[in-house]
């Protein structure tokens, strides 16, 4: 009876629920044009960061004034992947602080995201409410894709342009896109066997009917493998659940089924339509510009993917035990690629910089080792524990909800693209293991107590006010043009701290050169042969070219270019319009 009062009132929010409701339904939805990437540099990613964090502070406040602490039985095997990551980070040695800092940052600020949910005393009601929200957030997302597909270049300027037609909202990326929707479908199958639906207000019922059809519609439209095969696999998981309660709410499911047919019929017609676009646009020339849309939007093809996990395993075989060092693979995988293509002279690698190996675990055990796996695995038992304390109806439910992001790490790199995939991904443990609680006695003494209030009040304002510097330094690199002080924040900001020092090496060497001034000009070389090693991009190496050639030193410039060669092989056919490879072709070959 109890349940059926909190799960169909909306009238009586915890502070918590109103958090986490910001959380999902308004921090997302910020855009401005940015330089685009992973974590801080998608604005949405920080202003989410800012609500956690005030998620954090609050919890940990309560915390310190309660007499008690509650925890989940598990929470020794959630705790162990950070703990695991910090020793292996220490002992396989800090050759980037910064990147190293904000990756643990990243990893315990998840945990204690996690540990503050259950400092709430959340209900199952309450906690289907929120499963609410987060449906009612995609059918947000899906409207902001519809809108891209139909505005296309037209799109108003909160919302993120996507010139290839694509999808992807508020998330920058198809596939993120894609997983929300499917995840939020999961979501949507298993309230509708819950009390809060079943005995709740019609306009829930409306909403999640729209959100799915929406939804299919998107993952349809969006051409997302990883999204259809989730789906199958998540309803597949389902459909047991829904059959067995389908005379609960007969009218529901018909309507549910009838939004899901009517999606993926538009999405298949919208899909349909856009391949006569490509065909046109190949018979009039166009072809580069949707292969490069494709590789973009879709990630790597399989081929790459495999040549890259290779590299990867040849890599966690040289440092089994504690990896190569957290923040290392974007170098040591490049690095390992001439010898890869000495072997495998027809492999197909991307012809960029790989910061991610594109699979989860592989990334983990390149930079981690064997001690981070052990991390690893010890979170999915305490997650496959907490399932099967559930029952099987539930813990099947949130099985279906937690795979499509589970199998989309496997492929891809959700959770540094999009921080909301990886609170989600962290509610959904949360659920699952909100069944069975330990209570712990709060045992602090009045000094450490205040003491512990104010290291709180500190870390929570020193943490928001980077975060709004953070907002602002991303929005200088979209102003460079038109501020008369450029880069004013952005210069003082420690993420972005190797984005300027490569912008100032870069002005240093060009300027340089315009001045003929020789000295300088070997100086910023040398920087940009250090900053080499830890981001061997194409880019970089067309700058020391570039530099070696006007220094007339052509031992250095051949080198150059014959790393450029081994590392990014140079195929006239695939790259006809490349003036500096093409000299240097010509030159050193």
């Amino acid at each position: 009876m109890e349940e059926k009062k909190i799960s169909t009132s909306f009238t009586k929010w915890k502070p918590i629920e109103i958090m986490l409701a910001v959380l999902f339904l308004i921090a997302p939805f910020y855009y401005h044009p940015n330089i685009g990437g992973e974590g801080l540099r998608i604005p949405n990613n920080i202003t989410v960061w800012i609500v956690a964090t005030t998620v954090i502070w609050y919890s940990v406040y309560r915390v310190l004034k309660s007499p008690t602490v509650v925890l989940p039985q598990q929470f020794a095997y959630f705790a162990a992947f950070p703990i695991l990551v910090t020793l292996s980070g220490f002992l396989a040695g800090v050759d980037q602080p910064l990147v190293w800092l904000f990756r643990l940052l990243y990893v315990w600020g998840g945990l204690a995201f996690f540990f503050s949910l259950f400092q709430h005393g959340l209900k199952q009601g309450r906690i289907d409410r929120l499963l609410f929200i987060i449906v009612l957030s995609a059918l947000m997302h899906s409207l902001a894709g519809i809108a891209q597909i139909w505005l296309a270049s037209e799109v108003p300027f909160w919302l993120p342009i996507s010139r290839s037609g694509a999808p992807s909202g508020f998330f920058q990326q198809i596939n993120n896109q894609a997983i929300y929707q499917v995840t939020a479908m999961m979501i949507a199958g298993y309230l509708t066997t819950r009390p809060l639906i079943i005995h709740g207000v019609k306009w829930m019922m409306i909403i999640i009917v729209l959100m799915m059809a929406n939804a299919s519609f998107i993952v349809i439209t969006s051409n997302s493998t990883i999204g259809i095969l989730t789906l199958i696999v998540g309803s597949i998981l389902l459909l047991p659940i829904l059959w067995q309660r389908f005379n609960r709410n007969k009218r529901l499911f018909i309507c549910t089924l009838v939004a899901l047919i009517i999606g993926s019929s538009a999405g298949l017609k919208v899909k349909n339509d856009n391949r006569m676009d490509e065909t046109v646009a190949l018979q009039t020339g166009y072809a580069g510009v949707i292969d490069k849309t494709k590789a973009m939007q879709s990630g790597y093809s399989g081929s790459a993917r495999l040549g890259i996990y290779s590299i990867s395993i040849d890599l966690i075989k040289q440092k089994p035990l504690f990896g190569h060092g957290i923040g290392s693979f974007p170098s040591v995988w490049q690095y390992a690629k001439p010898d890869f293509y000495q072997s495998h002279p027809s492999a197909a690698l991307p012809y960029e910089l790989v910061g991610h190996p594109h699979n989860e675990i592989i990334f983990w055990l390149v930079e981690g080792g064997i001690i981070t796996a052990i991390g690893l695995i010890a979170a999915i038992i305490g997650s496959l524990l907490a399932l099967t304390r559930l029952g099987w109806q539930r813990g099947m439910a949130y099985l279906a909800m937690l795979i499509p992001i589970v199998l989309h790490i496997q492929i891809e790199l959700p959770f540094y693209t999009s921080v909301t995939h990886w609170f989600l991904f962290l509610m959904f443990l949360f659920g699952i293991s909100n069944h069975k609680l330990i209570t712990c006695k709060n045992k602090s003494s009045v000094v450490m107590n205040t003491f512990l209030k104010g290291l709180n009040v500190t870390a929570f304002s020193l943490s928001s006010l980077f975060l709004m510097h953070t907002i602002l330094s991303s929005i200088d690199f979209m102003n460079t043009k038109t501020d008369k002080n450029p880069l004013q924040y952005a210069k003082s900001n420690p993420y972005f701290r190797s984005d300027i020092e490569w912008i100032n090496m870069g002005s240093l060497m060009y300027s340089s050169m315009a001045s003929n001034n020789l000295e300088s000009v070997h100086y910023a070389a040398n920087l940009v042969e250090k900053y080499a090693l830890h981001k061997p991009s194409r880019h970089v190496f067309y700058v020391l070219l570039d530099a070696y050639e006007y220094l007339r030193l052509k031992d250095r410039y051949c080198d150059i270019a014959n790393k450029h060669q081994a590392m990014y092989p140079y195929d006239r056919t695939l790259h006809p319009d490349d003036p500096r490879l093409q000299q240097a072709q010509k030159r050193c070959f």
